[in-house]
């Protein structure tokens, strides 16, 4: 059907907005949606139901006037919506244009009882809407030439649309808008490419695929600071009927998840968007003044968050929230757009009343980057969290002068405190895993922000990797068909070679000389050529994780001597790096307790992962009772002060610490948020934040930070 209307579009833009609305989605001509924030109660309600993604997917009918008929946030049954669309018609019959005012209907899901018209949220159920006869201010002010319009979503089951429309994530329409510069930079890019196939802008593709996802209450993968997206179109400039229309085709994918510490399972909602696209734009000049787009492909979409806590509010202000979703399903799409209309335009800046002005949103915006992408201590992230309680009260009412003003408070903050010192670090990449395409798990490199991130293997499966006192050359660990192996290679990720059989946990020693890693339970060296392999201990205990002392003269590693596998409790070894010396360095049984204050290492079942600094006789691991919600804690190679540096309230385990080059920073893995990320903190503990996302299994989560390259 799509690209069928896609063709006709050229003919006949009438015929494929009925198509669309009458086949797709059935919506009657005379129902307008009603999908952005405006003034009043039903703004207020509508900045509840749409807080992350301005959509409350209800539909809002108007007459000719447009005066409001009636509206409805969501549909109960298969025919629900149809008998909603025949009941307006008649409404529409009743108080045609220039008819006296009427009382608008309002429900909240429909068929069922009319929302009462309460306009308190705290007394009663969610805020009415208009009042009688009140015109619809939905539209937002737009600036000259912006191409606005409507995508259509909808899931399908055995090739047609699903009936149910009760839940959110099954059915979308939202208003979308391309703004003048990027249809701009597709038409320049057309022009450049004559009568050749050319890629569409990143910006322009993103404008025109981003808003194609199902997602419901608080869903947006294009947004989530952790998400990954692609938009990749392809166009080809055609003449048809004496006008210039570009056919476009391609891909598109979303992917994010969200999660929250010490609600449910920690998950929020979780969202994988992959479709394929076919359409046409039309060009006039620089500008796009029609636009049709149709996506077919797949959704998978679940939401969790089955215990999220109403409080005292109405339910309706979380609706669907307090549903568990699983959706995986045959998506469709279907987009159309024109040139928004001369009274939709404003002259310069203006927002739309009722709306948060640009600046506020651009702040927002700006502090949401800075908390997500950037390194700010935790210390700062609580004070930062104190400071925006006071701006929710502000923006529900309205009080957006007040709003900008707590937004510069908390940027402040954010800009005083991010980055921090980590550009003080002599170092350069950290070395980390992340899961590939096809989900294995591979070495990366980026910038401590996060930035220039790169992918330095494929092949297999690799991890724990570790860098040459030179920053020249990484070792590594890889999974084979044929077994595990130490690999090497470039800090590009090239000349990438397996020097060891079944080995695993490497670690490259302060000279540069030798690799240390683990075989069948010993420690083994080998040159960075792969000859001269020596077995270094042959004791009966198991050891792995090797780590060497600054001048090369000692070891530490993970030593289990309880040969029962249900309970092994680890211990962290030292010995000379001959294998002679070799004794405990934690005590055998310990436990995180409290003595006058202050937290040290006596008791517990496991210790795990050590560190060795490369600049003293300090020695991180993670602490924890077996395997489970670990902290990291350093100690001395003398085996005294020993100190807990991590305190994770929330039963999330911290774990794989690291040391900066300098020796002042301790990267480690944490789950606090629900996934796991890599975090840095001081040498002391102090001025933990959050650096990025990495993955784990079969490897740990251990990042690897570059010493400047000599």
């Amino acid at each position: 059907m799509f690209a069928g209307a896609a063709r006709e579009a050229v003919f006949s833009d009438a015929t494929v907005v009925e198509r669309v609305q009458k086949e797709f989605v059935p919506v009657a001509l005379k129902a307008g949606l009603v999908n952005f924030m405006s003034q009043g109660a039903e703004g207020r309600l509508y900045a509840e139901i749409g807080r992350s993604k301005i959509v409350p997917q209800g539909i809002c009918a108007v007459n000719a006037d447009g005066r409001v008929l009636a509206w409805a946030i969501m549909f109960e049954g298969k025919g629900a919506l149809p008998e909603f669309l025949d009941h307006v018609l008649k409404l529409n019959a009743a108080h045609p244009a220039g008819s006296e005012p009427f009382a608008a209907e309002r429900y909240g899901t429909f068929p069922g009882a009319r929302v009462d018209d309460v306009e308190g949220r705290e007394t009663g159920p969610a805020p009415k809407a208009h009042g009688e006869g009140e015109r619809c201010p939905a539209l937002p002010v737009v600036e000259a030439g912006t191409l606005v319009g409507t995508v259509f979503g909808r899931t399908f089951k055995d090739g047609k649309p699903t009936g149910d429309t009760s839940q959110q994530e099954r059915y979308l329409e939202s208003r979308i808008e391309i703004a003048p510069e990027a249809q701009r930079a597709l038409a320049e890019a057309a022009d450049a490419a004559g009568e050749e196939e050319f890629d569409v802008p990143g910006f322009a593709a993103f404008s025109l695929c981003g808003k194609a996802f199902l997602g419901q209450l608080d869903v947006d993968p294009t947004r989530c600071p952790d998400g990954e997206g692609s938009w990749k179109l392809r166009g080809r400039v055609e003449e048809i009927h004496g006008e210039t229309w570009v056919r476009f085709q391609g891909t598109s994918s979303a992917t994010a998840s969200e999660s929250q510490v010490g609600v449910g399972d920690g998950r929020l909602w979780s969202n994988d968007v992959r479709l394929t696209w076919k359409g046409l734009a039309k060009l006039e000049g620089r500008s796009v003044t029609r636009l049709i787009l149709v996506a077919e492909g797949r959704e998978k979409l679940t939401w969790d968050h089955n215990d999220r806590k109403l409080d005292d509010r109405s339910a309706l202000d979380h609706l669907p929230a307090g549903r568990g979703i699983h959706l995986d399903s045959d998506v469709r799409f279907g987009l159309v757009a024109q040139t928004a209309p001369a009274d939709e335009v404003g002259h310069g800046p203006a927002p739309n009343p009722g709306r948060p002005p640009q600046s506020l949103l651009d702040k927002m915006k700006r502090l949401r980057e800075a908390l997500d992408g950037d390194q700010v201590p935790l210390e700062s992230r609580r004070k930062i969290g104190k400071i925006l309680d006071r701006l929710e009260p502000l923006l529900k009412d309205r009080n957006f002068e007040e709003a900008e003003a707590v937004l510069d408070e908390a940027l402040t903050d954010a800009v005083d405190s991010g980055h921090n010192d980590l550009s003080r670090v002599k170092g350069g990449v950290i070395a980390f895993g992340l899961r590939d395409a096809k989900g294995r798990l591979q070495i990366f490199v980026a910038k401590p922000d996060g930035s220039e991130r790169r992918q330095l293997t494929s092949e297999g499966q690799n991890g724990l990797a570790d860098w040459s006192p030179d920053g020249k050359r990484l070792t590594f660990m890889a999974i084979r068909e044929n077994g595990p192996f130490i690999g090497v290679m470039n800090a590009d990720g090239s000349n990438q070679q397996l020097i060891a059989a079944r080995g695993i946990s490497p670690d490259w020693s302060p000279d540069g000389r030798l690799i240390a890693f683990s075989r069948n339970g010993q420690i083994w060296t080998v040159r960075a050529d792969g000859k001269e392999e020596k077995q270094v201990t042959s004791s009966s205990t198991m050891k792995v994780r090797p780590s060497w002392s600054p001048d090369g003269k000692q070891m530490v590693f993970m030593l289990v001597r309880n040969p029962d596998p249900s309970n092994p409790q680890p211990q962290i070894g030292i010995m000379n790096s001959d294998g002679t010396n070799e004794r405990i360095l934690t005590v055998e049984d310990r436990t995180n307790v409290d003595k006058g204050g202050t937290r040290v290492l006596e008791t517990a079942h496991d210790t795990n992962a050590p560190s060795w600094s490369p600049v003293d006789d300090r020695v991180v691991f993670w602490s924890g009772i077996e395997t489970k919600y670990g902290q990291v804690w350093s100690i001395r190679a003398d085996g005294t002060a020993s100190t807990q540096l991590t305190h994770e309230p929330h039963h999330a385990n911290n774990d794989d610490p690291s040391w900066s080059p300098d020796g002042t920073k301790i990267l480690f893995s944490t789950g606090r948020s629900g996934r796991n990320e890599l975090w840095v903190m001081d040498a002391d503990g102090k001025n933990e934040m959050r650096l990025f996302p990495i993955d784990a299994d079969p490897f740990p989560g251990r990042g690897a930070w570059q010493p400047v390259p000599k």
